[in-house]
């Protein structure tokens, strides 16, 4: 007999059918015309270098980020596939005065602003870790059977090491994507380019193990829906209890393997070449142990976002936005990430664990003064809401409250291998116990992709 669960499932797989495929839009600063060199195969009349690059960005993520566009392509006999290697060497020099952050040199983290040691309220740092090599493959390409195969790889390493550390990871077939790319729920054309790796605190920008589908319902209107690996950072509970003259603090929950995917869906319009609004929702089950009743307790996670871009009819300013609001979401804002905030104790019911209110958002203004320089500038804010609570594995003074990104750049793409830029960003964490630290940063940067 059947379940409802397997209802559900033949219903999506019949939805999912009804509509064709479609990828992600490009991200505004995606050439518009841009060409490949073909180096092997294809050199005749029937290969257009257009269409060979339109297709590989269009297998490529849509993040800013890391500027791997195909410079070349390996074209397969009878245009069978097309295959191009693409890297970029990024290295910057960073100054940071205030309360350096002392991770990695390449993200500015919000979150991980702590006082500096007497005599360390400035620092200089290098680095080259956000160089990547990419491997973008599309076989049967421009076809109902198109396939597509990405993977590439950074060098975060640990500490100087800079070894290779996977970034992307994914095939896409009529739709489907499965693999370890962006979180869904993040709109990467909605995110502004910057320098720094992190980007604003607010987004949603870690990497994730996933298989969604995203499709086209008209000309100007798509979706997509999937399910990820979950992810949920808790702050456990604890209670005091007095034996034999003296006081003993026991736990009074615990984490727990989870047993839900999260599931990210969104709505999409979008006109133009760079014009597009999307509204998301992240829907999420939460696990935890009650230890004192011996039982698994849950919690239902959500939240909902609105992102978008918009450029004038000249393309001389385009705006980049993002709001976001939920409950037990926290994971999803790459500030509050890791930071036991998605499940925090309750302050009325030992054993219990409640959800954090969580918002945040950001807005860019990008100016391109020609065809190769631009200029950002972003403010983005998130904040935590919660009860003041005790017995905490994290105590409530220490828990990170708001914090601030405010970031302005200059770019100059020198040509479609050379990019040079310098970047200042400011940065501010409260924690709930009033106290707050900051930072500031200027960085320069030059890179080299092929």
């Amino acid at each position: 007999m059947s379940t409802i669960k397997d209802k559900l499932f033949i219903l999506g797989l019949a939805l999912t059918m009804c509509f064709p495929s479609l990828y992600a839009q490009n991200h505004p600063l995606t050439p518009k015309d841009g060409k490949v060199d073909i180096v092997i195969g294809g050199k005749d009349d029937t290969v257009n270098e257009t269409e060979v690059f339109n297709i590989l960005i269009e297998n490529a993520p849509k993040s800013p980020q890391y500027r791997t566009l195909p410079q070349f392509a390996i074209v397969g006999k009878n245009k069978k596939f097309y295959l191009s290697i693409s890297g970029q060497l990024k290295s910057t020099v960073a100054f940071d005065w205030g309360n350096p952050l002392s991770s990695d040199p390449a993200l500015f983290i919000t979150s991980a602003i702590t006082a500096a040691p007497a005599g360390s309220g400035a620092a200089v740092s290098f680095t080259a870790k956000r160089s990547n090599l990419a491997f973008n493959f599309v076989g049967l390409p421009g076809t109902d059977n198109q396939v597509g195969v990405y993977i590439s790889f950074n060098f975060t390493g640990n500490g100087n090491s800079y070894g290779a550390s996977l970034l992307n990871a994914y095939a896409q077939y009529r739709g489907f994507q499965a693999g370890y790319n962006l979180t869904m729920y993040l709109d990467q054309g909605a995110c502004p380019y910057t320098i720094d790796a992190e980007g604003p605190n607010s987004c949603a920008g870690f990497y994730n193990t996933l298989f969604n589908y995203q499709g086209k319902i008209s000309k100007r209107v798509s979706f997509g829906i999937g399910i990820e690996s979950p992810i949920a950072s808790i702050t456990t509970s604890s209670y005091s209890k007095h034996e034999a003259g003296s006081v003993l603090s026991l736990p009074a929950t615990s984490t727990v393997t989870q047993r839900f995917p999260d599931i990210p869906l969104y709505l999409q319009y979008a006109w133009g070449t760079s014009n597009h609004v999307r509204a998301s929702a992240m829907l999420r089950n939460l696990l935890y142990r009650d230890l004192l009743v011996g039982k698994n307790e849950d919690a239902f996670g959500w939240g909902v976002k609105l992102t978008g871009s918009l450029s004038t009819n000249n393309s001389k300013w385009t705006t980049y936005f993002m709001a976001q609001y939920g409950k037990g979401v926290a994971s999803y804002m790459q500030d509050s990430y890791g930071l036991g905030l998605d499940l925090i104790p309750s302050p009325g019911i030992l054993g219990r664990l409640d959800k954090t209110k969580v918002w945040g958002g950001f807005a860019a203004l990008q100016y391109n003064y020609t065809a190769n320089i631009f200029s950002t500038l972003i403010y983005s804010q998130l904040r935590n809401y919660m009860d003041k609570y005790s017995g905490g594995s994290t105590t409530y003074d220490d828990q990170y409250q708001w914090g601030q990104y405010i970031l302005g750049n200059l770019i100059w793409n020198i040509n479609k291998y050379f990019q040079i830029g310098a970047e200042y960003i400011y940065g501010r964490r409260m924690n709930f116990s009033g106290t707050q630290h900051h930072d500031n940063r200027i960085m320069a940067m030059f890179s080299l992709s092929f």
